[in-house]
């Protein structure tokens, strides 16, 4: 096998390749409309080429026949990387990705030493690093024609993560994604935050967020990943009765003499601001937030709670009314998390580090943050 740089007459051949592979090879692990959303057989060459020579291009031969490529950008992405299903674990793909490493270190197209040259340099099998030669990848990492997984696993990932715009997740339609149900314009939900309830779990806005009137000028916004329980209720401002006088009675209300006789109501109510849901927050069954509530990110309530002070972030807080029970975390850990934010992440990262965040080895997890906060 033989290792080189890409020239455009090879790019109606990768296309080839690439259709082949991504439909033979790949066959087991997706569905066929998947399969031929990924690869059409219709690509536009000219723009292929462009990116080849925009790119970082190796090319894999044996005896003339190209048997696999990949590219990678200025930044290091690895944007595709591809082996012939004839030549699938035989090291093909360890023997680009190292060589291309060995050129991201040299800035210049004429550094020898570094790179390959244009059209000449050539690296027999002797050359290629050994673990590239052993073929250590594994056989389903070489399937996916990547090294670290990033050219199709992406492609894979992108396909099977829910959709947050979906309005159910899953098949039992008893969990809704209620950023796609609700309709009040001063409700607002991140996405993925869920509500449960068997009975009518779409009808979240009408059943559980009471007493609603956005022309009160309050504002209900819920993060992204909450858990919501079958039986929460959220209970706007304008449910407030006057407190401020003798009598706590909304007369104005009910019309005729009552309401030319009163004050006007809406000043008098007591005013207790937006309620805030952070990301990451589990409410449990049947809990009652009062207006105007604060839940920091990470927060649990337990089931039955009902909150009238604000919740600091990664705590736990339950009863009635609901009090601090413990901290989830020390302080160190709750700072990585905040500062991380992990609810932010691409789809794809997030899937990455899933392994990460359902462990409960928590100082994997600081490590692995501490790494990542300090690059």
């Amino acid at each position: 096998m033989q290792l080189r740089e890409y020239i455009p007459s090879d790019c109606a051949q990768l296309a080839e390749l690439f259709y082949q592979t991504v439909h033979s090879v790949n066959a087991k692990d997706y569905t066929k409309e998947q399969l031929d959303a990924w690869a059409t057989g219709e690509v536009d060459l000219q723009a292929w080429d462009a990116s080849f020579r925009a790119h970082r291009t190796i090319v894999a031969t044996e005896s003339g026949k190209i048997v696999g490529f990949g590219d990678m950008d200025e930044t290091g992405y690895l944007d595709r990387l591809y082996v012939h299903k004839d030549y699938q674990g035989q090291g093909v793909a360890s023997a680009i990705c190292d060589l291309r490493r060995i050129g991201a270190l040299c800035s210049r197209k004429d550094d020898h030493n570094a790179r390959l040259h244009y059209g000449k340099a050539f690296f027999p099998a002797s050359r290629i690093p050994r673990r590239a030669q052993t073929g250590s990848d594994s056989p389903r990492r070489c399937a996916h024609e990547f090294c670290d997984g990033k050219a199709a696993r992406k492609g894979k990932m992108m396909m099977n993560i829910p959709d947050p715009n979906a309005v159910f997740p899953n098949e039992y339609k008893t969990s809704c994604f209620i950023k796609n149900v609700v309709t009040a314009p001063n409700i607002s939900v991140g996405d993925y935050t869920y509500y449960d309830d068997a009975v009518d779990p779409t009808g979240f806005e009408r059943n559980n967020v009471l007493f609603n009137y956005p022309e009160f000028g309050n504002h209900f916004v819920i993060g992204k990943f909450c858990q919501i329980a079958s039986g929460t209720k959220f209970i706007m401002s304008p449910a407030n009765h006057r407190i401020s006088s003798a009598t706590t009675y909304p007369f104005n209300v009910f019309g005729g003499a009552w309401t030319e006789n009163t004050p006007p109501h809406m000043v008098q109510l007591p005013r207790k601001g937006d309620t805030i849901i952070g990301n990451d927050v589990w409410i449990g069954r049947e809990s009652i937030i009062m207006p105007g509530m604060k839940i920091g990110d990470g927060a649990i309530i337990a089931a039955y709670s009902v909150v009238v002070k604000d919740v600091p972030a990664y705590t736990v807080y339950g009863w009635n009314p609901a009090r601090f029970i413990k901290e989830r975390f020390d302080a160190e850990l709750k700072d990585l998390l905040l500062r991380y934010q992990w609810w932010n992440l691409e789809p794809e990262k997030l899937v990455e580090i899933l392994p990460l965040l359902c462990d409960p080895d928590l100082e994997k997890l600081r490590r692995f943050l501490r790494e990542q906060l300090t690059d």
